[in-house]
C-alpha cells in the first residue's frame, strides 16, 4: 500500500508515481507489439499472450481493478462537461459584451483577465 495515499472516505487511490509507471508500461507493451517483427516471431508472440494462464490472470487482476468506471463515474463526467461548457457560453458573453463596449470600461488588465479566461 505504500504506493497508494487515502483518499476522503478512507479509499485508496494510486499516486501519480504509480500511475505514471502504469502509463510507461502500456506504451512499452503497445510499442512491443506493433514493432515490425517477423511473421513467425508475431505469431508465437500472439499465441503465447491467447493461451497463457498467467496473461489470463493478469488480466482478470486488471478488470477487477478497473471495475469504478461506472455509471455514476461516466454521470459525473458528464456534469463537469455540462459546467465547463456554461462557463465557457458565460466568458464569451461577457467578451462580447466587453468588446461592443457596453460592459465595464476595457483596458489591458480587462483583456488580459478574460483572454486567460477562455484560454
Amino acid at each position: 500500500l505504500s504506493s497508494y495515499i487515502f483518499a476522503p472516505g478512507g479509499r485508496a487511490v494510486p499516486n501519480s508515481k504509480s500511475i505514471e509507471i502504469l502509463f510507461h508500461d502500456k506504451m512499452g507493451t503497445f510499442c512491443a507489439l506493433v514493432a515490425p517483427l517477423p511473421y513467425t516471431a508475431r505469431k508465437k508472440v500472439f499465441k503465447f499472450l491467447s493461451e497463457s494462464v498467467i496473461i489470463a490472470k493478469i488480466a482478470y487482476a486488471l478488470k477487477i481493478s478497473f471495475i469504478p468506471l461506472t455509471p455514476l463515474t461516466y454521470s459525473f463526467v458528464g456534469i463537469l462537461f455540462v459546467d465547463a461548457l456554461q462557463r465557457m457560453f458565460k466568458i464569451a458573453a461577457e467578451s462580447d459584451l466587453a468588446k461592443s463596449g457596453q460592459g465595464p470600461i476595457g483596458d489591458v488588465r480587462t483583456e488580459t483577465n478574460i483572454a486567460a479566461r477562455k484560454f
